[in-house]
């Protein structure tokens, strides 16, 4: 009776592990009241996704968290939601960040190193005021999110030529992640991949649309992660 017992345990141990789910949302910045404009939530809308997702049983996580669980160092809740926002506005640490707090949640901001603290057009807020709050920092790069909108690739698609310079300078920042990168448009190539695994970033971040699935003991599940727009998601996902 022992050995059957070993040898089912055996054959359990040596199963795949599933893959646990983990939608990923994107905000981008917060105003007081509905303005109408695309990437823009307002204070109650965004009320409303927290509420929803809390009575769906979904608790949120950081990237941190995915990581530990991805190399077997940690758990995740029944039903993980990893909350980000792209750029750093300064409307985060306003309007966000308090809604956060009212329902116990995390949000991940992927903030551009060279304008942070920055008060022209729409403010971005200084890394030092993200110290101790629910905001993890990770990286949305140095200085190549700009207006021509092509990221950390060039027009022709192929890799900035100032794509490592510029990770090398981010990763100076010692509150933002050093192991999470979000592109910038979501836009990436083979060559920002490599580049990113040889500087020791874990989890990359597009645009995709999708639901991610992590599994323990595959790193590779945590690169280039979709993300849902919150609308999107939850109307497909808890409305229906």
């Amino acid at each position: 009776m022992r050995r059957i017992f070993c040898v089912l345990l055996t054959l359990f141990l040596t199963l795949p592990v599933s893959a646990v789910p983990v939608p990923v949302l994107m905000y981008h910045h917060f105003t007081e009241t509905d303005i109408g404009l695309p990437d823009q939530c307002d204070r109650e809308r965004f009320r409303g996704h927290l509420k929803a997702l809390t009575e769906a049983g979904y608790s949120s996580v950081t990237f941190r968290d995915l990581l530990a669980y991805a190399d077997g160092t940690g758990d995740l809740p029944d039903k993980p939601v990893v909350l980000t926002s792209d750029d750093g506005y300064r409307s985060v640490i306003d309007i966000a960040l308090p809604v956060l707090r009212e329902y116990g949640m995390s949000m991940s901001v992927a903030v551009v190193g060279s304008m942070a603290g920055k008060t022209e057009g729409l403010p971005h807020f200084s890394v030092e005021e993200a110290f101790g709050t629910e905001l993890e920092l990770v990286s949305h790069t140095w200085d190549l999110h700009g207006q021509e909108g092509c990221g950390v690739l060039t027009e022709k698609g192929t890799l900035h030529p100032r794509f490592l310079w510029d990770t090398v300078r981010m990763g100076q920042i010692p509150a933002v992640s050093d192991r999470v990168f979000v592109y910038p448009y979501g836009k990436w190539n083979p060559d920002s991949e490599a580049v990113l695994r040889a500087l020791g970033y874990r989890i990359t971040v597009t645009t995709r649309c999708g639901i991610a699935d992590i599994r323990p003991g595959e790193p590779d599940s945590l690169r280039l992660l979709p993300r849902m727009h919150p609308d999107e998601f939850l109307e497909k996902e808890i409305m229906n």
